[in-house]
Formats: structure tokens, sequence, C-alpha cells
């Protein structure tokens, strides 16, 4: 993914996809809904909501960057979300399962931690 981006007009609070993307290295273009802005800082661009030019425009200075910038980037925006937004290793050991576990017939794997899964 080279660029990921939301185009809310409102409603959003904390919008998940958008840490999710940092976390996997995508520079982000959001609007400035909710605490998108605050989730991107500065590791990417923040536009008004509502307004489909700035939107596309911010999504064009993006794609347009080279790609040293982009993954420069997208490395801030991974260490952004690991330093403000990570869940603590601890609650991770209390709230996952280590061992499969099985409820009302639904069965829930154990599931590997961001550190688990990438440098």
């Amino acid at each position: 993914m080279d660029i990921a981006t939301t185009a809310s007009l409102g409603g959003e609070a904390f919008p998940l996809v958008i840490g999710e993307a940092m976390a996997c290295g995508a520079p982000c273009v959001v609007t400035d809904v909710g605490d998108c802005a605050l989730i991107v800082g500065e590791t990417g661009t923040v536009v008004a909501p509502g307004d489909p030019e700035a939107l596309a425009r911010g999504m064009a200075e993006s794609h347009r960057s080279r790609p040293r910038v982009r993954h420069r980037l997208g490395i801030a925006a991974r260490r952004r979300v690991q330093q403000h937004f990570a869940l603590p290793s601890d609650l991770w050991s209390v709230t996952r399962p280590s061992t499969p576990v099985s409820c009302g017939g639904v069965h829930v794997l154990p599931i590997a931690s961001l550190s688990e899964i990438a440098p």
C-alpha cells in the first residue's frame, strides 16, 4: 500500500483503519474529523472535511513525492503508532489467548502482537 486515505465528513472518533495503515508503514491523507489529525500528526496530510479538491491535492502530492520520501513517512507513521497508540504488552498477555479457545462453538486462535509480526 503506497498511501491510505479516509474521506470522512464526520462521525469518526478514533478511526482504527488509520492506525492500522500507519502500523503497516503507509503514510495517510485524512480529513480533519475526530482524532484523525491527532493520529496522523506530522507523518501524513490532513485536509478539511467536505473539500474533495483538497483531498485530491493531498493524495496527488503524496503520490508524486519520491518513493524514498513516502518510505520515510511510512516509517515515521509506524513509529508514531507504536509510540503513542500501541497497547501495553502486559495488557496483551491478559487479553489475548496463548492457546486456542472455544466459546459457543466459535474457535479463537492466538493472535500475534505487532512486535511479533514485524520488526
